[in-house]
Formats: C-alpha cells, sequence, structure tokens
C-alpha cells in the first residue's frame, strides 16, 4: 500500500471527508502552479470547517 493510499484512509478515518474527496484537485492545481501549498492546505481546511459549522447548524 502507498503513502497516498495511507493518506486517504487517515483522512477517513480522522473524518476529513472534504479533505478526502477534494485533494486530487488540489494536488492537481498545485502541481500546475495554480496554488501554492500553503494556500490549498489553508482551502482545504476551510472547507472542513464550514462543513462542520454546517453540520452544526441542523435541526435536531
Amino acid at each position: 500500500m502507498n503513502n497516498y493510499i495511507k493518506f486517504l484512509n487517515n483522512l477517513k478515518e480522522l473524518g476529513l471527508n472534504n479533505i478526502k474527496n477534494n485533494i486530487d484537485t488540489y494536488l492537481n492545481l498545485m502541481s500546475s502552479g495554480e496554488k501554492n501549498i500553503i494556500d490549498a492546505l489553508y482551502e482545504l481546511s476551510n472547507l472542513e470547517i464550514k462543513a462542520k459549522q454546517e453540520k452544526a447548524m441542523l435541526p435536531v
């Protein structure tokens, strides 16, 4: 098992599904030079924060 698969498994285990679902897009953006690593990591972490905030606002 390569480290990429291990990384995806870690994201799943941690419940970071938004990062897991978007990582390939951001890896491509970083490879092409459209995003630097800090911007990509910030945006990916922001996706998780927004999802958690939206989930917290759902009625019980």
